[in-house]
């Protein structure tokens, strides 16, 4: 069956590139790359997380500087223990 589909060029160039290297087609390369991508299994339903947090609404949350700070300052403590080791 025949039908239009837009392709961003980059894109387009791409799998021209990757039809002629595989000896396939345009067709059947944006076939096999859909129909793989249909029997995905839907993952955003499965791959729940949670969503840590800490603090108090409004209350003081590092700026990146602090944290770059602490960051550093724990690593100098590392240091130095392991240089007492």
């Amino acid at each position: 069956m025949r039908t239009t589909v837009d392709l961003d060029k980059p894109l387009l160039v791409a799998a021209k590139r990757q039809a002629a290297a595989s000896h396939t087609s345009l067709s059947r390369l944006v076939q096999d790359a859909l129909r793989l991508y249909l029997e995905l299994p839907e993952r955003a339903a499965e791959e729940s997380f949670e969503l840590l947090t800490c603090g108090t609404p409004g209350g003081h949350y590092p700026t990146p500087r602090e944290v770059a700070s602490a960051l550093a300052a724990e690593e100098s403590a590392l240091l130095i223990r392991d240089a007492d080791a």
